[in-house]
Order: structure tokens, then sequence, then C-alpha cells
């Protein structure tokens, strides 16, 4: 079973004229929870939609606005809900921008984040949710027409508008259904363990032994309700593919050993041992580095910096503070207090080399995800190159507001690697070989990029707004755990992950 992640991302055109009504749609039709903004409350003095003035006891006067319902899930033209395969989804329109004189045109997004194959997610996608995407594709360029549009012309349009970059997510291997099971099943056993804490005087069994005890409770509770927990005994292990996705960038570099040591061996050393003794260096070194998690000073060393130090020899301007206004209206948009998410786009610095060098950089950085791209409060993000390599797209979803998060980007070895994603594009502060200085040496400067470039998401949907990457991950430890044999101490870490 192929339970790995991956993203879908469509770029297209907007037609002429029919902007507004697709952000009208788009907006219309978005279950996101909505954000109350503390610094627009007013008096509610017709509260309507059958709230009361007086449900709000702590005295706090409420926007009228923020107190509108979302539209019931019968009234969504897409209720991604209903899509097993579908994790998080991205709509948002990106503004005409320029590159080098040429106008970008206006580009509705459509992204997705999603488990299993891609044949399969488009499939659950025209299922669950397809009149409603042909409704919102129909105001973009080549869509076919309304009468023509089934299930072949719907999948063939979001093929060849697909675009690939580089993606991670930081749960690969958790499929929608599971994160719910483990969540349910977490809120049980606290459950159960609030009940026996009133209930059952522990002081009664030996100190040395109690973890056990409780922790032999909570799986007689859970072995009663065996039609509801009998999923919990299923493995978790990765497959075979979902080992070899993960690692693979290890596997690849151990096989070039394995075969440059079995060559070496059997051929003459005369003619092409100096060849392979290259390739061997090059893949102990790779090796090497990527295990012991230093590898970005010698891939750049051995692979990129003789082509850097071209593409980097003009210098840019940085962007300067957008209006207070713009960065008001972004941050607004991202106040949720769990899960928020972030889209940001902007031209690509000049140049035909760098334009191709960062679409093949993207490739090779999304082979080695799993290794490359960790950011700790990141449920899933993706870099991408659009609209003929000339225009860099960035989205996220992810735990926190938006300036705390993007800050995180400033802190330990991260500047390095996010100055090689973002560097290359406008406005974003120039970086010495595209890693050094950069966003840390300017961080002012990378703010205000950031805000200059960040576009307010029209339709946003996460599989679950109120958990964590480390939430879901704690409650994995959990199902793991619950019916593994333990001794006390390790009985007892078991109970504090809850």
């Amino acid at each position: 079973m192929n339970r790995l992640h991956a993203g879908l991302t469509v770029a297209v055109a907007v037609k002429a004229g029919l902007s507004n009504a697709l952000r009208e749609v788009l907006r219309e039709n978005n279950a996101a929870p909505k954000i109350i903004r503390p610094d627009s409350y007013l008096q509610v003095t017709n509260p309507g939609n059958g709230l009361r003035a007086d449900m709000n006891p702590m005295g706090i006067s409420l926007p009228y606005s923020a107190m509108k319902l979302n539209p019931p899930a019968s009234e969504l033209i897409c209720n991604f809900d209903n899509s097993p395969t579908t994790l998080f989804v991205s709509m948002v329109m990106i503004p005409a921008q320029h590159y080098c004189g040429q106008q970008l045109p206006e580009t509705l997004i459509f992204a997705t984040t999603y488990w299993g194959k891609l044949s399969g997610h488009l499939q659950d996608l025209f299922d669950t949710n397809g009149a409603g995407l042909c409704r919102i594709f129909q105001h973009c360029d080549g869509f076919p027409d309304g009468t023509l549009v089934n299930k072949e012309s719907l999948i063939s349009y979001l093929k060849s508008h697909r675009h690939s970059g580089a993606f991670n997510s930081r749960y690969t291997g958790y499929t929608k259904a599971d994160i719910q099971q483990e969540k349910e099943m977490r809120a049980a056993i606290e459950d159960y363990l609030d009940l026996l804490q009133n209930t059952v005087d522990l002081e009664q069994y030996p100190a040395d032994q109690r973890a056990i005890i409780v922790k032999t409770l909570v799986q007689r509770h859970i072995k009663a309700q065996v039609d509801r927990f009998r999923w919990i005994r299923e493995g978790t292990r990765d497959s075979p593919r979902e080992f070899m996705v993960k690692n693979r960038v290890i596997i690849v570099s151990v096989l070039s050993i394995i075969i440059s040591l079995v060559v070496f061996a059997i051929a003459d050393p005369a003619s092409i041992g100096w060849v392979l003794s290259l390739m061997l260096g090059i893949s102990i070194a790779l090796t090497i580095s990527i295990t012991r998690n230093c590898w970005k000073p010698v891939i750049m060393g051995l692979l990129i910096n003789p082509i850097l130090g071209f593409i980097i020899r003009k210098k840019q301007l940085t962007a300067a503070r957008p209006p207070d206004q713009k960065v008001q209206a972004a941050a607004a948009s991202q106040l949720r207090p769990v899960i928020n998410e972030m889209t940001a786009a902007a031209p690509l610095k000049p140049g035909f080399l760098r334009r191709h060098f960062y679409w093949l950089a993207l490739r090779l950085v999304n082979f080695g995800r799993s290794q490359l791209m960790n950011v700790p409060t990141v449920s899933s993000l993706r870099w991408l190159s659009i609209d003929n390599k000339k225009r860099l797209l960035f989205l996220s979803n992810y735990s926190n507001t938006t300036d705390f998060y993007v800050r995180e980007f400033l802190t330990g070895n991260t500047p390095r690697g996010v100055n090689f994603m973002f560097s290359n594009g406008c406005g974003f502060p120039d970086a010495e070989h595209m890693t050094k200085g950069g966003i840390s040496r300017d961080p002012e400067g990378y703010m205000h990029v950031i805000h200059h470039h960040q576009h307010i998401t029209d339709l946003w949907y996460a599989h679950d707004y109120e958990i964590t990457i480390d939430q879901i991950k704690r409650n994995r430890k959990i199902r793991n755990g619950l019916f593994k044999n333990m001794n006390e101490k390790e009985a007892k870490r078991w109970l504090k992950l809850f």
C-alpha cells in the first residue's frame, strides 16, 4: 500500500475579465474556520445567524462579519472532507507580475497535498468534487466547454497544467483515516485515564509497578471495544516502497559505492581506474555527509559552486517595505489558533541560466527531500518554478502565525537552505553562493519581501484545523506502544505522551 504524501500543483491563467467572479466563487466556498480579528472589534447590535448578544460571556464586542458562520457542507461546491486522499487544498489567485519587461498573467493556483498515487487522487477528486472543480476552472484559459466536460477531460486538463518542484510532508506515510482514528483513540484513552484517576487508588499498588498496571488497564479498556478499535493492531511500518523513497539518497549513494568497488575489482585499473576512483570518492563523500547531516558544504563544493559564481555575478535590489495595509491584510488571514497556510509568488531574478538552474535544482532537492526539506513546524511545503520557469511559487501549511513561522527560517542552519530556495526570487536579499548571508544578513529585507510577495489564499482546506504535526506523530507513538510489552520505565515514558 502506498501511503506516501505528494503534492499536486496546477497553475493556469485566468480568463480576461473573470478574475472578480472567480475570486467570489472561491471565497464564498471557503470552508476554513473564519478568523475574528482583535483589531476590528465592533459592538454587535444585530448578531443574526441565530447568535445572541448574551452568548458572549467575556463581554468582548465581536464584529458582525466575524460572527458569520461557514457555509453548510451541503452548500459548498467543493467539499474536500468527502475526499479520502486529500489532506490540504489551497486555491489562490496570483496577480499579474513582470519578468524582464514581460507580463506574467494572473494565475489560479490549485494545490493539494494527498496520499497515495496521483492517478488515484485525480480519480478521487473527480468522484467527490468534479462538478465544483469544473465550475471553478471554467474561469480559466483552455478549459473545455461545460457541455463537454467528463472525467477524462477534467483529469487531462489538470495534468496538462500540472507543475513539479520540490515538495515535502513531515508526516508522509499517514493516511487521512489514520490521523482521524488515532486522534479519536487518544481522546478515548485520555477520558479513561481521567476516570481511573478519580475512581482507582493507585497507592495500593507497589510504586515500581504502577505505570505497568495503568497501561494494562488501558489495554483492557481498548480491547473491550473491539469493533471500534480493531484497526489499532494493524501494522504501521513502512512498506518496502515507502522505505526506499524516504531513504533513496542514502540508498543510491551506497549502491554507487558498491558498484564502484565491484567494477574496480574486475576492471583494468590502468584504463578506467581514475574514473572509478572519482566515482567512489564522490559516493563516499555524499554518503558520509548525508548520514552525518553535513551534506550542504559537500554538495555545494562538488556540484554547484562553479555554476553559482556565474549566476549571481550581478547584484539585485532587495524589496522595500510594502504598504502597512497589505501587511495587515495578509497577517489577518493567518491568525487561526493552530494550523495556518501561506502562499508567496515572485518573478525570478533575470538570467536564462538562473531560470533553468533553479528548475533543475528543485528537482534535485525533491529527490532528497526527506533529508533536505525539514522545518519543525511545517506540515507540508513546496517550491516550484512556473510560467515557463519565470516565476517562483512557494506554498506551505504550518502551525503558528506567519511572522513567527517565517522567522524560524532565520535560526540555526535553516537560513542556508532558505537562501538557496528563495534568493532566486526578485526582491529577496542576495546570498553568497545562494547560501551564505542573505536573509541572515538582512532579516528586515527578508521580512519585507515575504510580506510584499505573500498572497491571500482564497480557498483553503485542511483535513484537521486543530492538530499539529507533533500531535500527529505523538498519537502514532501512543498507538504503536499501546500493546507493546514494556517495563516500568518504558510504561512511564508512554504515559507521558498524554
